[in-house]
């Protein structure tokens, strides 16, 4: 069986300024998401998941949050999990 993987992942979604941090807050409570910056309308992401499908998915669902104008994955990064590097 292979290794489990760690996908991690940067995403920079625009936001509407007026609902940025609404947004904001509801991407933060996606599993594996984590806001690290919000300024006039954009909003740097962090995301980690087990597999490419479930970055993709958490990316899709940010994409259609209301307020938000765009969502692009910006890096995206794969080793096996609890690798020490």
């Amino acid at each position: 069986m292979p290794d489990a993987m760690l996908h991690v992942a940067s995403a920079v979604v625009k936001a509407r300024p007026a609902a940025q941090d609404a947004v904001a807050r509801e991407i933060a409570a996606l599993a594996g998401a984590d806001v690290l910056a919000v300024d006039h309308g954009r909003i740097i992401v962090v995301l980690e998941a087990s597999c490419h499908h479930d970055l993709a998915g958490n990316l899709d669902r940010i994409a259609v949050l209301d307020g938000v104008l765009s969502a692009v994955l910006v890096f995206e990064h794969a080793e096996p999990e609890g690798d020490p590097t």
